[in-house]
């Protein structure tokens, strides 16, 4: 079963695949010279041009397209070639022998870099002329780089292609190559991108599928796979064999041979040999590149011949392949292997050339890195400053002892490794150039500060920690000059990066003890005012705590014993003053500024303290003073805020919280009224309680405001929902009222759920008069979106009516219209019918016609419209075939009085022959003059009897009454699309190259 679906899915590919490629491309027919399908170019200004190469024996063809080409330019050649066989210019690959064909496209290539095709392709006879250089181009390239392109990029398409044919045929008639060359058809092609137009013609074959061979191909294709593949497959799939250009397979055969001829010659060439023997030392790349490498390199060495061993199977296999068939073997894919072969050749010599060349700048390198070692020895000499710097020999002995090592190596024919430790000295040399100077900067900077150190110690200054500093540098500058007897440059770098940083800190060091010693000093005596102002607040407020003593203990009770701590704590500040003032003297300036801040912070303790006491005194006073006044105002605020909050409005959309910090607030104005009443109040707590219910009530009654804002907007917006919601609902069942015939079971499913969402909406607004806070809340705004959800669907039951009205308005426009046109066709046809005196042969069609004629209705339905239309539809055509009819009877009729009138002048013209014979025969007596000849029209009985005598005239007609109907609309004189195509030119610059000879535009 699945092998039965597996071939139907492959006959479905089959026959997608045929009809893809039928229906792929399209190409535009043949007008003479030129195909196009645009209007961009000058269809006979170019057959014109293309006359004078058309009479040398070339057959011309310019193809020029507007329409898609494909994305490359490996497309936009197949599209080209697949033209060609469908001009009959090409075949089996090859082109005709006198072709010459321009081929542009207008349409950008998406992956050619917006590039458009433009190719050149002539026949075999054309060859020796294209290919005749022209300066430094040949023809093909002038015809497009020179002449074309400039004219393409402007946009004028006729006189780049018209110049490019002069030039061509003016080129070609001095040479004579045409008549001269009759050969098979071998072509060049040049490629170059762009894509234009064309005009039809009688000569392209019809490209359609019925049309096209394709129909029976695909049909034998669906057959044969029908026949032979139910049959058992081979185990081993089949390889679809590459089809080949036999000129193009045997040109590369050919090619094949003359690289294996180089391959196996041993004919050396000047500065290269290709010769590649079976043995590589009989190569002679080979031979130098093991002299070289076979001592120091024998890695590379050994990777080289293994490389040339597998080059030379390669060869012995293309040799054999060679004298394979030419129709099956692909010399194509033999020649890139013979390609690679002699690019490995050339390997070979590059390789040792790069060798040779760095070989060759030994002696430059020698000399170089010999006097680079004599200038840095100079310039460490130099630098070097007493004992401490290592004695200039002893820092260069392994650098002079690294060139004596290259010399050697080299006289040892070592000369890679001299090389390399020439290399080695030099590196070490721009090391140690980098590192010198940084090395004198330290020393320089350590010399300088060991004075400044030293003048600072005559001064009195002990500066311990700076001389702790200097050591530290100095030790560091040392390991730095062990490091650099040592030969190690590039531990030095980071060594003197840690002894710099220490030297640039020294300074800065000195500078911030100074800097502490004179802050610590201004300090003190700010300690020391400091703590006389601390003194003289503890006197002072000894008599204010007696004051504040004579309240009830409960109000002084927590400062009892603030004097005695703020006298402690002075003791102390002036205990580290002391100690301070010590170590300043010592010149511990770090200690001393501890004690100093240690000092400051007990004195605001004590400042602290004493400051207590005088607020104390104040709290007091102010509280006896207003407690009763205050608490009288916040027992009236507080009631008033109750009161609000317990009415019914508000107690409803307010939470229990706000209540209960009023109710709280209250319990703190009763406690203050008992302690007020007491003989010895506590004044402090009496203020306390009055703060604390002022501030609980005032963010009460603001949590109370805010929440009954947010309840108040949410009925608002509910409100509004509905009201949006009612007119929205009101409105679609107007229009529902006014136009039931054009309302569709969509429209009323929407109407139906617009208002099954207002009733739970209206239920759901009902329900708010019984809920409270967030219960209340959340009804409000369910209530509105439901409102909301009704006007959505209410607004979109109305969109989709009023767009079914403007349907059905159309429909019924329409319908008027034909009905109209249909009656004016009847009444043109009876109108002929009864001049032409047809009545009797048309009467009963007539009569038919105006019965099947349908009335309008603006009530109808769609379906009714329709029908209408359609029967109306009908009627014109009936009446167009019957006017038909009518028209050839009308002529025979007229053909058959023409005929009986020229009987009767027949007859009459022998009865007076007959009449002047007997006279001259003299019977008789004859009228002296003859009676004119009356043509009469035949009588009536002489009619046929096809034709009635009379034609009754038409009935009244019955015209549509659409009263309700709108104006039918006439469609507009001018279309916004032209009757005919017009170009679309896209921009951008011309540029690039083909797969063919050639660049793009």
């Amino acid at each position: 079963m699945a092998l039965i679906k597996r071939y139907v899915l492959y006959l479905f590919l089959i026959i997608f695949l045929g009809f893809s490629s039928v229906f792929a491309q399209t190409f535009p027919t043949r007008n003479d010279a030129v195909a196009t399908d645009s209007r961009q170019i000058n269809v006979a200004s170019i057959n014109s041009s293309a006359k004078d190469l058309q009479a040398l024996g070339a057959d011309v063809l310019v193809l020029f397209v507007e329409a898609d080409t494909g994305q490359t330019l490996n497309d936009a050649e197949n599209y080209l070639d697949k033209a060609l066989e469908r001009y009959q210019l090409r075949k089996d690959g090859v082109y005709k022998n006198n072709l010459f064909a321009i081929f542009i496209g207008t349409d950008p290539l998406e992956r050619a870099d917006g590039q458009r095709p433009l190719y050149i392709v002539y026949g075999e006879d054309l060859n020796p002329l294209f290919e005749r250089s022209f300066g430094s181009k040949t023809l093909d390239q002038v015809l497009r780089e020179d002449v074309m392109v400039p004219q393409l990029q402007k946009g004028d398409f006729t006189s780049a292609i018209t110049a490019a044919l002069k030039e061509a045929s003016s080129q070609l008639a001095l040479n004579n190559t045409l008549k001269q060359n009759s050969g098979s058809s071998q072509t060049s092609a040049t490629s170059t991108t762009t894509s234009t137009p064309s005009t039809p013609s009688s000569n392209e074959p019809r490209s359609g599928f019925f049309s096209s061979l394709w129909w029976p191909v695909l049909l034998v294709l669906v057959i044969l796979f029908l026949v032979f593949g139910m049959r058992k497959r081979p185990s081993t799939p089949k390889v679809k064999e590459k089809r080949l250009d036999p000129q193009q397979n045997l040109a590369d055969k050919k090619t094949l041979e003359l690289i294996l001829k180089d391959l196996s010659d041993n004919a050396a060439s000047t500065g290269h040999d290709p010769y590649l023997p079976d043995d590589p030392a009989q190569q002679t790349d080979m031979q130098l590149l093991r002299r070289m490498l076979k001592e120091e390199r024998p890695e590379e060495l050994l990777t080289l011949e293994t490389q040339y061993k597998e080059a030379v199977e390669k060869l012995k296999v293309l040799k054999t392949n060679l004298n394979a068939d030419n129709k099956k073997t692909d010399f194509g894919a033999l020649l890139v292997e013979g390609k690679e072969l002699k690019q490995f050749t050339e390997t070979l010599s590059d390789r040792w050339e790069d060798l040779d060349l760095q070989l060759s700048t030994f002696d430059d390198k020698r000399i170089s890195a010999e006097q680079h070692l004599q200038d840095s020895y100079k310039i460490y000499d130099g630098l070097r400053q007493g004992d401490v710097w290592p004695e200039t020999s002893r820092v260069f002995k392994p650098l002079i002892d690294l060139l004596a090592q290259s010399d050697s190596a080299k006289k040892q024919q070592r000369p890679f490794s001299a090389l390399a430790l020439l290399e080695e000295l030099e590196a070490k040399l721009s090391q140690l150039a980098e590192q010198l100077p940084r090395l004198q900067k330290v020393s320089k900077t350590l010399s300088s500060f060991e004075g400044d150190l030293a003048g600072l110690q005559e001064q009195g200054y002990k500066a311990s920690s700076a001389q702790s500093s200097f050591e530290s540098a100095r030790e560091q500058f040392r390991v730095a000059l062990d490091l650099l007897k040592q030969d190690d440059y590039k531990v030095l770098d980071a060594q003197i990066d840690e002894a710099s940083e220490l030297t640039d800190a020294l300074a800065v060091k000195v500078q911030e003890q100074l800097a502490l010693k004179d802050t610590n000093l201004k300090r003190l005596k700010e300690l020391e005012q400091k703590g006389e102002e601390i003194k003289t607040l503890i006197d002072q407020a000894v008599p204010v705590f007696e004051q504040i003593q004579t309240y009830a203990e409960s109000n002084w009770r927590d400062i009892k014993g603030n004097g005695t701590e703020a006298q402690k704590a002075a003791n102390r500040a002036h205990e580290l003053f002391d100690a301070a003032q010590a170590q300043q003297e010592a010149q511990n300036y770090e200690d001393a500024k501890n004690k100093i801040d240690m000092a400051f912070v007990e004195l605001g303790q004590a400042d602290e303290l004493i400051d207590a006491i005088h607020l104390r005194l104040d709290n007091l006073k102010k509280a006896k003073e207003t407690s009763r006044e205050e608490l009288q105002l916040v027992e009236d605020e507080v009631k008033q805020h109750l009161a609000f909050v317990l009415q019914k409005e508000v107690d409803q959309v307010v939470s229990e919280a706000p209540e209960e910090s009023l109710k709280e607030a209250y319990r703190r104005v009763e406690a203050a009224k008992i302690e007020l009443d007491k003989a010895e109040p506590s004044w402090l707590s009496i203020w306390e309680n009055v703060q604390a219910a002022d501030k609980l009530s005032d963010a009460a009654f603001e949590q109370v405001r805010t929440e009954k804002d947010a309840m108040d907007r949410r009925q608002t917006l509910m409100v509004s929902e509905k009201t949006e919601a009612r007119v929205a609902l009101e409105r679609i069942l107007k229009f529902a009222h006014l136009h039931p015939q054009d309302i569709n079971e969509a429209v009323m499913q929407l109407v139906e759920e617009a208002q099954r969402l207002y009733a739970q909406a209206e239920e759901q607004e009902k329900q708010t008069k019984q809920l409270e806070e967030s219960s209340l809340a959340t009804a409000f705004e369910r209530a509105a979106t439901l409102f909301d959800t009704a006007q959505q669907r209410a607004e979109a039951a109305f969109h989709e009516a009023e767009n079914g009205f403007n349907t059905m308005e159309d429909l019924r426009q329409q319908t008027a219209s034909k009905i109209t046109e249909a009656e004016a066709a009847l009444r043109s046809f009876a109108s002929f019918v009864s001049r032409n005196s047809l009545d009797r042969v048309f009467q009963s069609s007539l009569i038919q016609l105006e019965r099947s004629l349908p009335g309008y209705d603006a009530r109808a339905s769609r379906e009714e419209l329709e029908q209408a239309a359609r029967e109306a539809e009908n009627v014109k055509a009936s009446i167009a075939r019957l006017q038909e009819e009518a028209k050839t009877q009308a002529q025979a009729v007229e053909a058959d009085l023409r005929r009986r009138r020229q009987e009767q002048v027949d007859l009459e013209r022998r009865r007076r022959a007959a009449e002047m014979t007997r006279r001259s025969t003299g019977w008789g007596s004859w009228p002296s003059s003859l009676p004119p000849i009356i043509i009469s029209p035949p009588r009536q009985n002489n009619i046929p009897r096809q034709v009635p005598r009379s034609m009754p005239s038409p009935g009244p007609m019955r015209l549509p009454t659409a009263r309700s109907a709108p104006p039918v609309r006439l469609p507009s004189r001018s279309s916004p699309f032209p009757s005919s195509g017009g170009g679309r030119m896209s921009g951008g610059g011309w540029g690039g190259s083909g797969a063919k000879k050639g660049g793009g535009w």
